[in-house]
């Protein structure tokens, strides 16, 4: 999942907790894909941690902060406490040796200063610096580039654009003041599908959902209509090109209880992208009393969904937070009409049953059309090798800066290490 991860702590995207108690380390590894690493001079390193970390790169240790020296194990101890904000440490000069042409694998370990620690945090960020390669390149995803030229010793200054490649809305849920009130949904089509149909199909914890209003279970672990509009995450191309417009505007909520005798609380969204790949799922949501995270799950199997987990992403009480999971990694995903995305529920309490609930808005998936987006760059725009850009977050002379479909910063850092299983 998402940078950053860890538990205990406000910011964390992907929780990996609950806290054990004695449960002194966790591990992360992440795989990706270098071509002509001849070519790359040096790698820089940025590492957020709470407390220790080691950073391992094709099995080599590039990086040690607040760890005794020799060898580590699952259950060493941090030699630092880190307090109430995480450190970030920064290694520079890293010797592109460690790097191998193909698959690489980055692993860290992040350890705990005793074994009664609340929170754990990490995040990395890995930096390359290359020669500039060849005189023409393809990004297939949005990027921002910075690029310098070198000439003998010196450094031209440096240069900078934007390129976009346009990804496509797929499918687009929009909750208008159409959709009925007080009334308990099992399924709800898109607004707005280029292949399909896309659809939500509702999954309640209680057995015998929906109920009838005289029933005692009537509007209890329910998908229903909420009166809380966002303008995060909407699509004005999925509405018709309206503008948006809180007056007319509502969302969607999932009520307690979110276990019982019918199981849990989810919503399975059918998102065929036939034609498409790379894509991108998009939401907004809040907690109102009822959960503390969403977990993703996935599944490209025809027939019955086989389905894989993704990711826990923690909420915000009372305040919408824009939440995007790339699938990128999952080519299954691509140009698959069966694709299907689980969200679930992870509640300190599953069984209360209080009114209270979690609210969404606005759901999209954006792609690439498979035939042959992509945008050439020539070497009098800016003289730069790509680096194998579309899988990797890498800089040459060049700074390549991920962008979504719908813009991040012009910064962001790389949160590209999943979830230790």
């Amino acid at each position: 999942g998402p940078g950053r991860l860890g538990f205990g702590q406000d910011g964390i995207i992907t929780d990996i907790g609950p806290r054990v108690a004695g449960r002194r380390s966790a591990y992360f590894r992440h795989q990706f894909n270098v071509s002509n690493v001849s070519a790359i001079t040096a790698l820089e390193m940025t590492v957020v941690h709470d407390d220790g970390a080691v950073v391992y790169l094709n099995g080599q240790e590039i990086g040690r902060i607040f760890m005794p020296d020799g060898e580590i194990h699952y259950d060493t101890l941090a030699t630092t406490v880190v307090h109430a904000t995480p450190v970030t440490t920064v290694f520079s000069g890293i010797s592109p040796d460690f790097l191998v042409e193909g698959e690489n694998i980055l692993a860290v370990s992040v350890h705990q200063v005793t074994d009664h620690s609340s929170d754990i945090v990490f995040d990395l960020n890995l930096e390359a610096t290359r020669i500039a390669g060849p005189s023409q390149i393809v990004f297939d995803r949005n990027l921002h580039v910075r690029a310098r030229i070198k000439d003998g010793n010196n450094w031209s200054a440096q240069n900078q654009a934007r390129f976009t490649v346009p990804m496509a809305l797929v499918h687009f849920w929009c909750f208008t003041n159409a959709l009925a009130n007080n009334t308990p949904f099992s399924s709800l089509d898109a607004s707005y599908s280029l292949v399909g149909p896309g659809v939500i199909e509702y999954h309640s914890a209680l057995q015998g959902y929906p109920f009838d209003p005289q029933d005692d279970n009537w509007r209890k672990a329910s998908m229903e209509r909420r009166n809380a509009p966002t303008d995060i995450n909407y699509r004005p191309e999925g509405n018709r090109n309206l503008e948006y417009d809180d007056g007319f505007m509502r969302g969607l909520q999932i009520k307690q209880p979110f276990f019982g005798n019918g199981g849990e609380n989810a919503m399975i969204f059918h998102l065929p992208t036939t034609g498409y790949e790379r894509v991108v799922f998009s939401f907004a949501a809040m907690d109102e009393g009822a959960a503390e995270a969403l977990v993703i799950d996935y599944s490209v199997a025809d027939g019955v969904p086989q389905w894989q987990p993704y990711g826990t992403y923690g909420l915000l009480d009372g305040d919408y937070q824009h939440y995007e999971i790339d699938f990128f990694s999952i080519t299954e995903a691509d140009d698959n009409p069966d694709f299907k995305v689980r969200i679930r529920f992870d509640a300190a309490n599953a069984q209360a049953d209080e009114g209270n609930r979690v609210t969404f808005n606005n759901f999209a998936l954006d792609g690439l059309p498979i035939a042959g987006y992509g945008r050439e760059l020539s070497a009098g725009d800016i003289a730069v090798s790509a680096m194998n850009a579309a899988e990797t977050e890498e800089f040459a002379w060049m700074q390549l800066v991920d962008l979504p479909a719908t813009e991040r910063p012009l910064l962001c850092h790389s949160s590209a290490i999943p979830r230790s299983p």
